[in-house]
């Protein structure tokens, strides 16, 4: 789970692995251009229904490359970067 708090600060969560020999977590990053709900909205509203029951991701623009920001111990379970 990932939620955007601003422009430069996430949190991240996830469930702890209750397997013995989990390290650890590698926590990564990459720049992403997103869409607001208002865009997505408008985005609808001009798209035509596709013919298939396709479930696009609409909501991702773009995405660099990720890169590692931080390893946290087999206990953690969120990450928080500001």
């Amino acid at each position: 789970m990932v939620s955007v708090v601003g422009e430069d600060e996430v949190d991240v969560a996830w469930k702890a692995s209750t397997e013995e020999d989990v390290a650890g977590y590698v926590v990564e990053e990459a720049d992403v251009d997103v869409v607001t709900d208002d865009q997505l909205i408008k985005l609808k509203v001009r798209t035509p229904p596709l013919e298939k029951p396709y479930r696009p991701v609409v909501a991702c623009r773009e995405m660099t490359t990720f890169s590692a920001i931080s390893v946290t111990t087999p206990a953690a379970s969120a990450f928080t970067n500001e």
